[in-house]
């Protein structure tokens, strides 16, 4: 018996390994045929695996998988499957019986936090009567104990594991094998093998005969994803909401190939359910160019693509109309929007944007853990953007007491649009993050961002050629998928993994913390949908990087720099060996503020800065640990302006600077 459980377990991490390694983040034609019919429809996902012997023999040989049996945890989760070898090479009943037989498995939840699988294994002409009596003589040399019961004309075994106390119920329907480690699951499938009138699992079943076989294949039920997904976390409970509404089923087709492991195939979408997705559906797709402009350092990435953002807001807005307090809620909003600034919105802004918007999260420029969040919107006819946004400006000069002039950085202006909502009028819920944005532009692109700091450095990475579009690495990956769709989403696992934390509940934080190494090394993650007939041709890939490689080029040059983050502000202060007169990195949560202390550890005042808008502007001293004065001068409009003062411990003058808007004019020592 023991053999069994072992390739029971097996199936399993057959089936979820690759999955295993990265469920913090997030999360076929088969034979599978009427398998699909003993599936519970409450099961969230299905896999199959057309040949599980030859799957294991990919997977044990790739280099991802022998990369987490280098951690300690995954390989006590996987011990059983690592004899799976021997097992089969010992033992020719087993390989006959089940080997190159075809293995299905869903997952259903049995609790708030709590779910198990159904493994279902076509027999087709061995005979259950022979493979019991074979194996359960074994069974209870093994020290395990075997009963027997008739559930509805079948029999339905249990096998007892004392020392981990827990049970395994087999059972044999129809040509099947059927099994799970939860009672309930098991009698839930023996019971629709006895109901005539039960059907297919319709949405899984109507995908199979899609897919082509493979290593897997893989069905997600999207009714029981916010479920599934609350087992990890309770956050964006809205947004799985909302997406179980919209997206019916999706169905993959898994292959792996050492460093790739790389899913593709379709998702389905309810067509009489209006939604977001459904506009995505029916506005066509557009190219992926933001990585032109986007940092290395993004952590995640989501690009919406159509035709035209015309369209798409067409089909956005007729979608709407479906529901018909939403509706008139947003044409109030809209109307009192373009009242008080006297613009026509559907001229003055939506008629200049193309065909890209995205959201970008990165890395903090200065290391730290807080992620910078920027809007980028890609515009058909840039200069077009520029005056309708300037025209937008002075209109809100006119109607609000916010006097900002726009800011020079590097030869880019950033300017500021204070416009409280109108993004999650344009574009939905999910962009009501950034209210009051300030904005530059780049290329052919206008990015808004809530904090000037972030266009800051988004403008130093574009200047540095420090762009996705820059790395090799990045590109390589980029052409696992097509050139254009209607959403693709990235993934840099190392650069997001302490925002993910953040977000997932207590025990998945601690077993993340402890597992960082390995959940690293899963590098890059991709996800994108072409729209296709009544809904997308769906690719997911992720890329497996060696740890040591993927930790140092995910991190700044972290450990040349001293980091301390207090209160409304991160201070990062510059390596020794960097200009002396260098100035620490200070990103300002609170853009009211007129003025910020940071402090060092023991309270004493590290600089005080003068602020505006977000924007350093005035006085700024900085002080050694003691006390003594180190650093003075002034800003004006967040550049240098006029003399800086450089002085050692003892108060003595080391060096003098003349700084005109950031430039050196003069210097002496």
């Amino acid at each position: 018996m023991w053999k069994f459980i072992k390739w029971t377990f097996l199936l399993a991490v057959l089936g979820g390994g690759g999955w295993l390694a990265y469920q913090w983040y997030e999360h076929q034609p088969t034979s599978a045929g009427d398998a699909f019919a003993l599936i519970p429809p409450d099961a969230v996902f299905c896999i199959v695996t057309p040949d599980p012997v030859q799957a294991w023999r990919e997977i044990s040989d790739s280099r991802t998988w022998r990369h987490l049996q280098g951690n300690e945890y995954f390989a006590s989760l996987t011990s059983a499957a690592n004899s799976v070898d021997s097992l089969v090479r010992d033992n020719e009943l087993l390989f006959d019986l089940i080997g190159s037989r075809e293995v299905v498995m869903s997952a259903h939840m049995t609790g708030l936090k709590q779910y198990d699988f159904l493994f279902l294994v076509d027999l087709s002409h061995a005979s259950a009567i022979k493979f019991v009596n074979d194996y359960v003589a074994e069974f209870d040399a093994s020290g395990y104990r075997v009963t027997n019961e008739k559930y509805n004309g079948l029999d339905l075994w249990t096998v007892r594991d004392p020392e981990a106390n827990s049970n395994l119920y087999l059972s044999f329907p129809d040509r099947f094998l059927a099994a799970s480690y939860n009672r309930t699951i098991l009698i839930n499938a023996l019971n629709r093998s006895r109901d005539t009138t039960a059907v297919h699992n319709a949405k899984f079943r109507e995908e199979a005969l899609r897919l082509p076989a493979g290593l897997l294949q893989l069905y997600v039920d999207y009714d029981g994803l916010p479920r599934f997904v609350s087992a990890y976390s309770n956050e964006g409970k809205e947004y799985l909401s909302g997406l179980a509404r919209s997206l019916k089923s999706t169905a993959l087709n898994v292959t792996l190939d050492d460093e790739l492991l790389k899913a593709e195939g379709e998702t389905l979408i309810h067509d009489s359910v209006q939604s977001y997705v459904q506009s995505l559906s029916k506005s066509g797709k557009g190219p992926t160019e933001f990585i032109s402009i986007a940092p290395q350092r993004t952590a995640f990435a989501m690009a919406f693509g159509f035709n035209s953002f015309h369209e798409f807001f067409e089909n956005f807005e007729s979608n709407l109309k479906e529901d018909v307090s939403e509706y008139a809620s947003y044409k109030s909003d809209l109307g009192r929007l373009e009242n008080f600034l006297g613009i026509d919105l559907q001229k003055n802004f939506i008629d200049w944007i193309g065909d890209e918007v995205v959201v970008l999260e990165m890395q903090s420029a200065g290391g730290g853990e807080d992620l910078e969040t920027a809007l980028v919107i890609k515009a058909k006819n840039i200069e077009v953007a520029r005056e309708n946004l300037q025209l937008i400006e002075t209109k809100l000069r006119r109607r609000t007491p916010v006097k900002f002039k726009a800011v020079d950085y590097r030869g880019y202006h950033i300017n500021y649009l204070s416009m409280k909502g109108m993004f999650r009028i344009l574009f939905g819920k999910f962009f009501d993050r950034f209210d009051k944005p300030y904005f530059t532009i780049l290329n052919n692109f206008v990015i808004f961002s809530n904090h000037p700091q972030t266009l800051e450095s988004i403008i130093d990475d574009y200047l540095d050629d420090v762009t996705l579009g820059r790395s090799d690495e990045f590109l390589d990956f980029r052409n696992e998928f097509e050139n254009q769709g209607a959403v693709f989403i990235y993934v840099n696992t190392p650069t997001l993994f302490d925002a993910l934390k953040i977000l997932a509940d207590e025990e998945t934080r601690v077993s993340m913390s402890q597992n960082r190494e390995y959940i690293a090394g899963f590098r890059h993650i991709g996800f994108q949908l072409v729209p296709r007939n009544n809904g997308f041709k769906t690719t997911l890939a992720e890329r497996f990087v060696e740890p040591p490689k993927a930790m140092a080029e995910a991190a700044t040059d972290s450990a040349e720099w001293t980091v301390e983050i207090t209160g409304q502000a991160a201070t990062i202060t510059a390596p020794a060996e960097s200009d002396p007169m260098a100035l620490p990195y200070i990103y300002v949560r609170n853009l009211s503020a007129a003025e910020y202390t940071s402090t060092y550890s023991d309270g004493a005042t590290h600089y005080t800065v003068s602020l505006q808008n977000g924007f350093k502007n005035g006085s700024y001293k900085e002080y050694y640990e003691d006390g003594t004065l180190k650093m003075k001068g002034h800003f004006r409009r967040d550049k240098r302006h006029g003399v800086w003062r450089l002085f050692d411990r003892d108060g003595k003058l080391l060096l003098r600077r003349t700084y005109d808007n950031g430039i050196i004019t003069a210097e002496s020592r």
